[in-house]
């Protein structure tokens, strides 16, 4: 049975029933995001506008422009949604090519 969970501040950790501690990014890494100019050759080799990744990902379409041109970064579940769309366009990239084994995020 787990114990309550214990919070340390900026190092979220989880107590354990065999007192051991584990940091919460150990179970839930911050998803790695490709380039800017990757989130643009990808989002236009979809045909997707600026304006349908915003609403997917529940943003202004200004906040994906940022995203593509490198003056902002995502967080939190907006960086776990663009993050899981970007890998999706990715991997169906790369099944069509014959390398489905890549992944973009890193996982």
């Amino acid at each position: 049975m787990v114990a309550d969970d214990c919070i340390d501040h900026e190092l979220r950790r989880t107590y354990r029933e065999d007192d051991d501690y584990m940091n919460l990014s150990d179970r839930n890494p911050i998803p790695t995001l490709p380039e800017p100019s990757e989130r643009i050759r990808l989002r236009e080799l979809f045909g997707t506008t600026q304006s349908e990744v915003a609403e997917h990902i529940k943003v202004t379409r200004q906040m994906v422009n940022r995203y593509e041109n490198g003056r902002s970064e995502p967080t939190g579940a907006t960086r776990i949604l663009y993050a899981e769309l970007l890998t999706a366009w990715s991997n169906t990239e790369h099944e069509r090519m014959g390398d489905s084994d890549l992944d973009i995020t890193g996982r």
